[in-house]
């Protein structure tokens, strides 16, 4: 059963003012890898026989991102510290903002957590409309 079935994903393109949004990346300059989708990758579908779930196309096919830098920092530091506690280095150090522009036929939906979108476009169009790149801030509060 892929993770999330039962749930309703409203998916819209953006008008053509766009929308703003956060992506969580490894390096301190934003690349078209970072905007890959696991599937433009050819990454194999995450799956677990323990919990009966299987990544879903929708995950698979897209990229995550988020409407507000604070949200996507916070996910950062989630998954930082269980990383941390496996004695692993962070996945990510840095946070791009970008724009999802609907005269390009990108499309966005709200999927997951409050806060968090599923993009679905062509990685060198986003990694070309990011606008700044900042560091996650340390355990302080975050704007």
């Amino acid at each position: 059963m892929p993770h999330g079935a039962g749930k309703e994903y409203v998916v819209t393109i953006p008008g053509y003012e766009g929308v703003e949004l956060w992506r969580l990346i490894a390096g301190p300059a934003a690349t078209s890898q970072d905007f890959a989708s696991n599937q433009s990758l050819e990454k194999i579908r995450r799956w677990s026989e323990t919990a009966g779930w299987a990544e879903s196309v929708i995950d698979y096919r897209g990229i995550s991102a988020f409407d507000r830098f604070d949200r996507a920092v916070a996910t950062a530091r989630k998954v930082s510290a269980i990383l941390r506690r496996k004695r692993m280095p962070p996945r990510w150090t840095n946070v791009a903002r970008f724009e999802v522009s609907g005269h390009e036929g990108e499309a966005v939906a709200r999927t997951g957590r409050r806060g968090h979108v599923t993009v679905w476009a062509e990685p060198d169009a986003l990694v070309s409309r990011v606008a700044e790149v900042r560091s996650i801030p340390l355990e302080e509060a975050v704007e």
